[in-house]
Order: C-alpha cells, then sequence, then structure tokens
C-alpha cells in the first residue's frame, strides 16, 4: 500500500506568528551584535536579546505566571550607543529580574498505554482540573490529531511495525508533536503540557524525554502510564473509537475490526514500563500508573530533588489531590456507562 507524502507543520494554526516573531529576534541579534563590537559601547549582558520589549517595561509589576519568557533587548542604535551606556550594577539589576521571570517551574506529562488503555480520556480528565480548579494553566498536545492534519493515512496497516514509512511518519508526528509542547511551555504561555501519545516503546520515550529536557530549562517530568487488562472495558473503548476522524462515514462493523488490528500491531513492539527505565530518565520526579478506568490509581516518587520548591509542592498536591477523588468523581461514572453499554 501506498502512503502519501506527509506534509509536516511545525507548529498548528495557533503558532502561525511564531516564524515573523523569530525573524524579528534574528535581526534584533544582529544589531545587539553590532553594537556589542563598536568600541564606544560597553559590554551588554548576553541574556538581553531577542525581544522588541523595552528595557524598561522589566520593572513593571512582573506577574508571578503566564508572563512571556522572551528576553529582554535594550532599544539602541549603533549611530547613538554612547547615549545608552550600561553599567554593571544595572546589568545586575537586569540579571535579578530575568531570573524571576525564566525560573518558574515547567510540567511535562508524558503518557504511556496501547490504544484504547483510557489515555486520552483521564489525560482531558486531569487537564479539565489543573485549568479549572488551580493557579495552573495546561494544554494537551496530542500526536494523533497531528498525524490527522498532515496525513491522510488512518487504517491499521499505517500501524504495522513492518511498514518502515508508517514508523519513519509516525516518528516524525510524535517529534511535531513534542516540538509543540516545548514551544508553549518555553513561551510561558501554559505551565504544564500533556503529550498524549501511545509512546509505547523504550526507545520513543528516551527520545522525547531528552527533547524535553534538551529545550525548557527548569522542568520536571511525570509519566502517566494507563493500562486496561478488563476485556469489558476495552470493547466499550474500542466502541468509542468508531466515532472519532479516523472512521467518518466508515461501517462500524469494519471499524472495529480495523482498530482492533491497529492495537495488535502496538501489542508487537509494546515494552511495559520498568523500574530501571524510570531511574534512567533526567528530571523525571514521578510515576503515575493508572489501571482499568482507575480502580487502580498510584502515584510513586521517582526523585524529589524539588521539594522545597513551592511550585513542585502545589503540583504534587494537585495530582494526589486527583487522585484520591478519581474514582468518585469519574471512575463510578464510567464503570455505569460500560454497563449501561453492555445492558
Amino acid at each position: 500500500m501506498t502512503y502519501s507524502k506527509p506534509i509536516f507543520d511545525l507548529f498548528d494554526n495557533n503558532y502561525n506568528n511564531y516564524y515573523t516573531s523569530n525573524i524579528m529576534q534574528q535581526q534584533q541579534a544582529q544589531q545587539i551584535n553590532d553594537i556589542s563590537t563598536s568600541p564606544t559601547s560597553k559590554r551588554i549582558h548576553p541574556n538581553l536579546s531577542s525581544s522588541s520589549t523595552s528595557i524598561n517595561s522589566i520593572f513593571d509589576g512582573i506577574p508571578s505566571r503566564s508572563i512571556s519568557t522572551t528576553t529582554i533587548t535594550p532599544v539602541l542604535s549603533r549611530h547613538n550607543s554612547s547615549k545608552h551606556k550600561i553599567d554593571y550594577d544595572f546589568t545586575k539589576i537586569i540579571d535579578s529580574k530575568l531570573k524571576e521571570v525564566t525560573s518558574s517551574l515547567k510540567l511535562v506529562i508524558l503518557l504511556v498505554g496501547l490504544p484504547a488503555s483510557g489515555k486520552s480520556t483521564i489525560c482531558n480528565q486531569l487537564n479539565q482540573h489543573i485549568n479549572n480548579h488551580t493557579k495552573f494553566s495546561s494544554r494537551i498536545f496530542n500526536a494523533g490529531d497531528v498525524r490527522r492534519r498532515n496525513s491522510d493515512s488512518s487504517d491499521s496497516s499505517f500501524f504495522n511495525p513492518n511498514n518502515l514509512q508508517g514508523v519513519n511518519d509516525r516518528e516524525k508526528f510524535a517529534t511535531i508533536t513534542v516540538q509543540n509542547l516545548i514551544h508553549l511551555l518555553v513561551s510561558n504561555e501554559i505551565d504544564c503540557g500533556f503529550l498524549d501519545a501511545t509512546n509505547t516503546t523504550r526507545e520513543r520515550r528516551n527520545r522525547m524525554i531528552k527533547l524535553i529536557n534538551n529545550n525548557i530549562s527548569n522542568v520536571k517530568i511525570v509519566i502517566l502510564d494507563v493500562r486496561c487488562n478488563d476485556n469489558r472495558l476495552l470493547n466499550y473503548n474500542i466502541a468509542g473509537k468508531t466515532t472519532n476522524s479516523d472512521y467518518k462515514n466508515k461501517d462500524y462493523e469494519l471499524a472495529i475490526k480495523d482498530f482492533k488490528m491497529r492495537t495488535e500491531h502496538y501489542k508487537k513492539v509494546y515494552q511495559p514500563i520498568t523500574k530501571s527505565e524510570l531511574e534512567n530518565y533526567e528530571n523525571l520526579s514521578l510515576y503515575v500508573k493508572v489501571m482499568n478506568g482507575g480502580q487502580e490509581f498510584e502515584i510513586e516518587t521517582i526523585r524529589n530533588d524539588n521539594e522545597q520548591d513551592d511550585d513542585y509542592k502545589d503540583w504534587v498536591d494537585i495530582l494526589n489531590g486527583f487522585k484520591d477523588d478519581y474514582y468518585e468523581l469519574e471512575g463510578k461514572k464510567y464503570l455505569e456507562m460500560v454497563n449501561r453499554w453492555y445492558n
């Protein structure tokens, strides 16, 4: 079977301004470089680059969050730089302000699980809880959505591990997804990003975590491992998949058959998470395991080197509170829907 060549958008429609701002930042960086080499100018701190924001605005009230991490560029001209010399004390003040702006803790929740395990359902519930009931903001980045925007391939053969083109395309879609997540976190538009994908192999998980650690400073990672081994629940979950975009206007029975085959392809390469794997990941703080729609819900601390950080303590409290209330608020309703579906 042949597949149409995917078109990859690095960012979705919300990121159209990224490209324009990137060009502006490059031009401003060149301007600062020209100034810094002028014999009449004093040293300009290397962090003060790539922004059109006035230097004076840094002393306006800085909110505790939801502020851009884009650094500040003094508005200078190469022809009058001698009029705008920055002394050492002033640079130290700017350093301290920049540290306040850029040091807020970011959280990435990386999902792991086979198709129809309930990953996206729990992901959406936790995302809503964070946005509606906490001081933090979060957003979901779904690899399946990226695939659907960039490719017409949706039948089970695309997910066959022997289909090398399909394997390569899915890795590209995962990369685009995590890059979108990184972009919104480093621009301080959100505090927490969910990487909603199967991430069923150690190689994929390792690659995603490396990309996150290499591009986000002061980040903590949570692995949310969602599993389902109850056939009643699996059948209900798979039936729900027939209404998504992959099976639009397709026969119900054919859609069920195709999705079950897709799941079998994933099982061929699925590598469950192990304790030794968790211990090898940099900046991994918590491992969360949810089984069978929340009938089992466990949180394990992997590293607590940020236990004195107020934001980190808040995140731990949020996740533990979500766990403690989950079965009463969400799990029971889910099991009732499953029972009604069978009856």
